[in-house]
C-alpha cells in the first residue's frame, strides 16, 4: 500500500514538474503576444492533424486564421458558480491559459478543435474555467454601487416606469441633497435623465405638482435579489458550454461572440428576457 502510494507521488511529481516546464513555455510565448495582433494562427483541428497540416502541399483546411479575442472564458468561483453576474465574469483567452498553466485555475470545459500552438506543445482553449480557491464575492450586504441600484430596480426609471439603457440612467435622490438627503440605499432610485431633471428639488410629498410618482420606495436589496435580478439580464446568445453554468437551457442557446453579445447589451437592457 505504500509503496504504490510512493509510486503515485513519484508520478505526479513528475507531471507536475512537466507541466511546470510547458506553463513556463507558454506563459512565455503568450507574453510575447499583445491585443493588438489582429490575427494568430490556431488549429481548427485536433492536434493529431497537425502532421497534416505541416505539408505545404496540402491545402490549408485544417488551419484557420481567427482572433482569439472572440473566445473568451466564462469563470466560475471554486463553488462552480460564476464569479460575478452583472456584468458576466468573462476573461481573454491570454489570462485563462495563464491561469490555468500557473495553477490558480481548472479547465471546466473547452471550445471544441480549437487549439492554442506553441513550440513544443499544443493546448486547447479553454471556455470555462473555474478558480482552485474560492474568491470571496462579499462580505453578506450589498454594496451600494450605481450598477447595483440599476440592478435593484431592473434598470426601470422609478418614476415613468420605463427601462433604458445605462447611458440613458442616472441616481435620483429621494430627498434632494440640497435638503439634507444622503446618497444610499434607502434614498436613492433609478431616474431616467428626463425625469430626473423634471423632479429637480421636489420632494416626495411634491411630486404631484409636475406629474410625477415615485414607484417604489428604495430599500437596500439583499445579495440573493440582486442575483436573481442580475439572472434576468444573463445574454441567452452564449457559447453552449456555458450554457448550464448560467441557469440556460442548453437546447435553445446558440452560440455568439463575445463582439455578439456586447452589440445587443443596449437591447437587452431594454428589453431583458424574462
Amino acid at each position: 500500500m505504500k509503496r504504490s502510494k510512493k509510486k503515485n507521488n513519484k508520478k505526479s511529481k513528475h507531471k507536475r514538474v512537466l507541466a511546470e516546464e510547458m506553463s513556463a513555455e507558454l506563459v512565455g510565448e503568450l507574453d510575447t503576444i499583445t491585443e493588438d495582433d489582429d490575427e494568430i494562427c490556431i488549429l481548427s483541428e485536433g492536434p493529431n492533424d497537425i502532421e497534416n497540416n505541416n505539408n505545404e502541399s496540402n491545402d490549408n483546411t485544417g488551419r484557420s486564421c481567427r482572433k482569439l479575442d472572440r473566445y473568451p472564458s466564462l469563470v466560475l468561483n471554486a463553488d462552480y458558480r460564476p464569479l460575478r453576474m452583472m456584468p458576466l465574469s468573462i476573461w481573454s483567452w491570454q489570462n485563462s491559459v495563464k491561469a490555468v498553466l500557473s495553477g490558480k485555475a481548472v479547465v471546466v470545459d473547452l471550445y471544441p478543435d480549437l487549439y492554442v500552438r506553441a513550440v513544443s506543445m499544443d493546448m486547447p482553449v479553454p471556455s470555462v474555467i473555474a478558480l482552485r480557491e474560492y474568491a470571496p464575492t462579499g462580505k453578506g450586504q450589498a454594496a451600494f454601487t450605481r450598477r447595483n441600484v440599476y440592478l435593484r430596480d431592473s434598470y426601470k426609471c422609478q418614476y415613468c416606469s420605463e427601462r433604458f439603457p445605462t447611458p440613458d440612467l442616472s441616481m435620483d435622490h429621494v430627498i434632494p441633497r440640497s435638503l439634507g438627503g444622503k446618497l444610499d440605499w434607502e434614498n436613492t432610485v433609478t431616474s431616467c435623465r428626463k425625469c430626473n431633471g423634471r423632479k429637480g428639488s421636489l420632494l416626495p410629498s411634491e411630486l404631484h405638482i409636475v406629474g410625477m410618482q415615485l414607484k417604489s420606495k428604495p430599500r437596500r436589496p439583499s445579495l440573493f435579489e440582486l442575483a436573481a435580478e442580475a439572472q434576468k439580464f444573463v445574454p441567452r446568445r452564449v457559447h453552449p458550454t456555458w450554457a448550464p453554468y448560467l441557469g440556460l437551457d442548453t437546447g435553445e442557446t446558440q452560440y455568439a461572440s463575445v463582439d455578439d453579445i456586447s452589440r445587443g447589451k443596449r437591447n437587452r437592457l431594454k428589453n431583458p428576457p424574462l
